[in-house]
């Protein structure tokens, strides 16, 4: 993919507007050239997602951000990780998803919260718990 990225940004350099930050312009390429391969995947096959076995505490909360972010929306998930692993300004990631500001704003805070949700601890029972039902009793 690294590849074809290459060969649409040499094609298309003639088109580059100077106002428009390079980044941006050569994450939206790769963000075309990654959902092309996608569609091509998904009409050949099933999508699976593998997850791999973990061994330590930071594996484990590593697998479970993975999961979690397959299971965002795609839009939600895609402004995420242009804001939070890239970089990308909102303004940046607007113009890289074809998007408003406004709408970039809203998806990466409904990502945030779900994140935030997923990966939350569940709440713990601890002697406390069983001691005031005793106490009650």
């Amino acid at each position: 993919m690294v590849q074809e990225v290459f060969l649409h940004l040499l094609r298309g350099a003639a088109s580059y507007d100077p106002r428009e930050r390079e980044r941006a312009w050569v994450f939206r390429i790769a963000r075309n050239v990654v959902v092309d391969a996608h569609r091509r995947a998904r009409r050949s096959r099933e999508d699976a997602v593998a997850v791999e076995p973990t061994t330590g505490p930071s594996q484990s909360v590593a697998a479970a951000l993975q999961i979690a972010l397959t299971r965002l929306p795609a839009e939600e998930r895609e402004a995420f990780l242009l804001g939070e692993v890239a970089g990308l300004t909102y303004a940046e990631i607007a113009a890289t998803t074809s998007s408003t500001i406004a709408a970039v704003r809203s998806r990466i805070y409904r990502a945030r919260l779900t994140l935030r949700g997923s990966l939350a601890a569940p709440p713990r029972l601890g002697v406390t718990a069983f001691a005031r039902k005793d106490q009650d009793d």
